[in-house]
């Protein structure tokens, strides 16, 4: 069996010096890996949520797209809209100046209805005077043969 009193005896000689600067360096290892394990949490923890910040601007990029996707649809469906009222435009418009060549024409013609009736009220009035010039004549060459 192995002696204590000799172990101890030992323990007792051997200098205190060794075992202060093997302490002291096995406190300063222990402070450095505690330091090392507070920075590795802190680490971890911004990289949790950096992870977090990386998933959240994902989401807003989607949301993003969807939403540009979205909005170039309704310009598409605008633009057709758009563009149908547009023919539209210029299907009225096209009527409107057949409408008001028309209208040009129905003018034109009534202008020329009245100016023929007015040529014909004209030469009516005409005719009369000559018909009562000639029934007065006539009146006058029967008074006179009747004299």
């Amino acid at each position: 069996m192995v002696d204590l009193g000799a172990i101890l005896l030992a323990a007792i000689s051997l200098p205190v010096k060794p075992f202060l600067c093997e302490a002291m360096m096995t406190a300063r290892v222990s402070l450095q890996v505690r330091e090392l394990e507070n920075e590795l949490a802190a680490e971890q923890k911004r990289g949790v949520e950096a992870m977090k910040g990386v998933r959240k601007y994902e989401r807003k990029v989607k949301e993003l797209t969807y939403q540009g996707e979205e909005d170039k649809k309704n310009v598409g469906r605008l633009q057709d809209l758009v563009n149908k009222v547009q023919l539209r435009v210029l299907a009225y418009k096209r009527q409107s100046e057949e409408a008001d060549e028309q209208t040009s024409i129905n003018f034109a013609k009534i202008r020329k209805v009245q100016h023929e009736l007015e040529e014909a009220e004209e030469r009516a009035d005409i005719a009369e005077c000559q018909v009562n010039k000639l029934r007065a004549k006539s009146r006058d060459v029967c008074v006179k043969g009747e004299q």
